[in-house]
Formats: C-alpha cells, sequence, structure tokens
C-alpha cells in the first residue's frame, strides 16, 4: 500500500530489482541536508527492512498528527533536514532466503549450481546470487582478483539494486548515509570520520547505550564506497530482537529520528 503523499512526504521510486521488484524510499522533510537511510542489503536482514518499514509509518502518523515522534518534533526536523529511507535494497534475496525459489523460475538451475542444494535458509545473495556489499565499485577487481569466486558479480554495479542506488547517490548527493546492518547491537565509525558525524555517534551512543567502536577503512562495500566518493558514513546495528521487543524499537526509531536531526 502507498503512504498518503503530502509536501513533507511522499515515496519514490529508484529502480527495479532483477525479478521486477519496484525499489521505492521515503522521501521526508524540505531541509536542504540531505541523509540517507539504508538497510536491507543482506538477505538476513529482513528484520531491519521491516522495523524501517515501521518506522516509516510512524514519520507518516507523525507528521499527520502532532508532529511528535518520540523526543523529536518533525517539523523542526523537516525543515532542516530531508530523510530518505531506503527500506530494503534486496528484495529478491530476502524473498529466497525465506521462501526459496518456485520450481518453474527461469533461473532456478542457476541458483542450484551456485549453491548445491535446494535449501535457501543461509542465501547471502540477490536474484543472481551476487552478494550486493561486494558489488559497488570501491576495489572491485583488486578483490575479484584475491577471490575470483567470489559473488562479487561480472563488473561492479553489475546488479540492478547496486546500480540504482549508486544512481541515486551520484544524483541526489546526500550530505551522509547511515547504514543499519545485521550484527549485535553498535555504532561503528571508520577511524578518519571526523566532524559532525563523529559528534553523532557519540551522541548516540549516550542515548541508546550502545558501543561505540571504529574500524579501518578496509576497501569493499557500500559504506567504503560512500567514504571513497566524499560521502561521510556511520554504521549501526541491532539484533532481530528490535522487531519483538517494543522498547528497543522505540529506542532505534527515537535514535533514527534524533540522528537525523544532530548532523
Amino acid at each position: 500500500m502507498r503512504i498518503q503523499e503530502t509536501p513533507e512526504l511522499s515515496e519514490q521510486g529508484f529502480g527495479r530489482s532483477w525479478l521486477g521488484t519496484p525499489l521505492t524510499y521515503l522521501k521526508a522533510g524540505r531541509g536542504e541536508k540531505l541523509l540517507f537511510f539504508v538497510t536491507g542489503l543482506h538477505p538476513e536482514e529482513e528484520y531491519l527492512a521491516e522495523s524501517f518499514r515501521k518506522w516509516t509509518r510512524d514519520l507518516r502518523e507523525a507528521l499527520h498528527g502532532n508532529g511528535i515522534l518520540g523526543d523529536c518534533d518533525l517539523k523542526v526536523l523537516l525543515n532542516r533536514c530531508t530523510l530518505c529511507i531506503f527500506p530494503c535494497l534486496n528484495p529478491d534475496g530476502i524473498k529466497i532466503r525465506k521462501e526459496g525459489l518456485p520450481t518453474n523460475h527461469p533461473l532456478r538451475e542457476r541458483v542450484l549450481r551456485q549453491t548445491g542444494n535446494p535449501d535457501f535458509s543461509t542465501w547471502e545473495g540477490n536474484l543472481r546470487g551476487v552478494r550486493l556489499d561486494q558489488n559497488f565499485n570501491v576495489n572491485w577487481r583488486e578483490n575479484k582478483q584475491k577471490d575470483p569466486d567470489g559473488a562479487y558479480g561480472e563488473f561492479p554495479e553489475s546488479e540492478p539494486e547496486v546500480r540504482a542506488f549508486c544512481f541515486t547517490v551520484r544524483q541526489r548527493k546526500p550530505a551522509a548515509i547511515f547504514l543499519a546492518s545485521r550484527g549485535e547491537r553498535q555504532i561503528t565509525l571508520f577511524e578518519d570520520c571526523t566532524g559532525p558525524v563523529r559528534e553523532c555517534a557519540s551522541f548516540l551512543r549516550r542515548y541508546s547505550g550502545y558501543p561505540l567502536r571504529t574500524e579501518p577503512w578496509n576497501g569493499s562495500g557500500c559504506g567504503e564506497w560512500a567514504l571513497e566518493r566524499g560521502t561521510v558514513t556511520m554504521r549501526f546495528s541491532t539484533g532481530p530482537e528490535v522487531n519483538t521487543d517494543p522498547a528497543r524499537y522505540r529506542t532505534w526509531r527515537d535514535l533514527l529520528t534524533i540522528t537525523a536531526g544532530t548532523v
């Protein structure tokens, strides 16, 4: 179901997956500072994709109501910032991991050759088995040479999901990208990340209680690609209980919304 659009809230299409599933993001606000919030690169991040959808519903309801979401005045926030919320970059991979492939699917034999068995519960790629985080154009050739059998794709941005996202980043030029990823609860910064994003990460650590860690730039993935092109990036992760623990979800939702106002 499409959202009820307003001047402050709209759903934008930016491409299609291999299966033809529309790729969309929620655009909220009209502020000068553009911030991207992204999840769902990995099939096992279905719980994060769903929590992002919950967040967009909360934003919509708050904007149609009193404009307050948690501790955040959205009217003030969205005059300063524009949020682009990408709830799922890999809908095909999530679907395969959850449901498997139908017997009459045209790529079934190709996929079975890659997996070696019809059990898709540990599937890590998109429809073609390419790991989307390895398909970004950052040290792609070097990584492919080191691991020629890796799921990198035939060339950088060969996958429509990655290509569409990269085109949107280049076209829209966000001030920052926040990646929600699988893993233990934590906030991750790259070692050379300074200025407002580092200050924001420190704020999030105090607000949420999530540990803050830094890691070296390792030259592969969505965050590294964004950093290489000059877009500051921060990654945060939470366990799957975000969807089953209302208190955890509210904390995380507020954390994300307040993040936008602190950058």
